[in-house]
Parts: C-alpha cells; sequence; structure tokens
C-alpha cells in the first residue's frame, strides 16, 4: 500500500509540475507582442490528467511570432505544454517575406574560404 501511496503521489506532482509550467509559459506567451489567441472557438478540454485537477479548457489555437532563439525556445515549449492546442510559430524573417508576395529571398551568401 505504501508503494501504492508513493506512486499516486509521484504522478500528482508531475501534474501539477506540468500545470505549473503551463502557467508559467501562458503568462510569458501573453505578455509578448507576437501572441495571438485565437477568439469565439469551441473551447478544446485540457488533456484528462489535468483537467481532473482543475486546469481549464481553452481556445484551441494559438499564434506566436519570434524573432530571437530564446523565443523560440519558448514557443516550442508552449507547444509542448499546450498538446490539445493547435500552436502556430511565425518567424519574424518569415512574415516579412510572407507579407511582400512580389518580394524575394536574398540568394544564400557562398562559404568563406578553402
Amino acid at each position: 500500500m505504501l508503494i501504492g501511496v508513493a506512486i499516486f503521489g509521484v504522478w500528482l506532482a508531475v501534474q501539477m509540475k506540468w500545470i505549473h509550467d503551463r502557467h508559467e509559459v501562458l503568462r510569458w506567451a501573453e505578455g509578448h507582442t507576437g501572441f495571438t489567441i485565437v477568439p469565439h472557438l469551441i473551447p478544446r478540454d485540457a488533456p484528462w490528467s489535468i483537467r481532473i485537477l482543475g486546469e481549464p479548457a481553452g481556445s484551441p489555437m494559438m499564434g506566436i511570432t519570434v524573432s530571437t532563439p530564446d523565443e523560440r525556445r519558448m514557443a516550442m515549449e508552449l507547444k509542448r505544454l499546450f498538446p490539445e492546442r493547435f500552436v502556430a510559430i511565425t518567424d519574424s524573417d518569415e512574415l516579412h517575406f510572407s507579407e511582400h508576395p512580389t518580394a524575394t529571398r536574398p540568394p544564400p551568401q557562398p562559404p568563406i574560404g578553402p
């Protein structure tokens, strides 16, 4: 019985850490200027293991535009922590070129050196 209680305690701690991490990365994303939650869609439930602990449903779609490696890492974390949602990550460089259909990317530079 003691082993069962210990296993349950570990499982519960992992789920609580997941909820905490979700809230932290969502707080970061909401403070990011390139973050969007698509409103007016039917909310999608959180995974069952954290839903039973009170984690609410949310919009099934989020988008974020990133411009640095740290922002990309945080955006990937957002995607990992919210498996029930579609998270679109756009590079600001890609956005720049996609906004101008006639624009072309500069040709790649040849390597320097022998």
